[in-house]
C-alpha cells in the first residue's frame, strides 16, 4: 500500500510512478536496518507508546497512509486520537489568515492539552485568543 493507492482520483494529484520514484531516491543509500529510522510508518509500531494524535486532511494524497498508521498503532494496543479535517488539503494549515485554519490550530492545542491532562486548557486558549 502507499499514498493514493486506494484514494479516489480527486484526492491525489500525484501519480503513483512519481511517488515510487521519490521513495527510490529517498531510500537509495539505506540498508534494511535504517528503514525504521527513515520511514517509521513502514516499520512495525511498538506497543506501549504514549497517546498519539493523528490529524489527516480529507483531500491529502497521504490520507491513506495516515489511516493505515492509525490502524497499525491501535492494533498494537496504543491509544490513538484521529481527527480528519473535512475539506482540507495537504499543507492547508500554512494559510494562517483563514478562519478554518485558525480554528484547526486552536482545536489542535485543545486536543494536546486534553491528552496531556490539562483540564480547562481549551477554554484558556480560547480566552487568550479572544484578547
Amino acid at each position: 500500500s502507499g499514498p493514493c493507492l486506494k484514494a479516489p482520483p480527486w484526492r491525489c494529484a500525484i501519480e503513483r510512478k512519481t511517488i515510487d520514484g521519490m521513495w527510490q531516491r529517498y531510500l537509495a543509500r539505506a540498508d534494511g536496518d535504517m528503514l525504521p529510522l527513515l520511514a517509521p510508518a513502514r516499520a512495525e509500531p511498538p506497543s506501549g507508546l504514549p497517546a498519539t494524535y493523528i490529524e489527516l486532511a480529507e483531500h491529502d494524497c497521504l490520507f491513506d497512509e495516515g489511516l493505515e498508521m492509525a490502524d497499525r498503532l491501535m492494533a498494537n494496543g496504543n491509544r490513538v486520537r484521529l481527527e480528519i479535517r473535512a475539506g482540507a488539503y495537504h499543507g492547508f494549515d500554512s494559510h494562517l489568515e483563514m478562519p478554518y485554519v485558525f480554528r484547526t490550530v486552536e482545536a489542535r492545542a485543545g486536543v494536546m492539552a486534553e491528552m496531556l491532562g490539562h483540564e480547562g486548557a481549551r477554554q484558556q486558549i480560547r480566552e487568550q485568543n479572544d484578547k
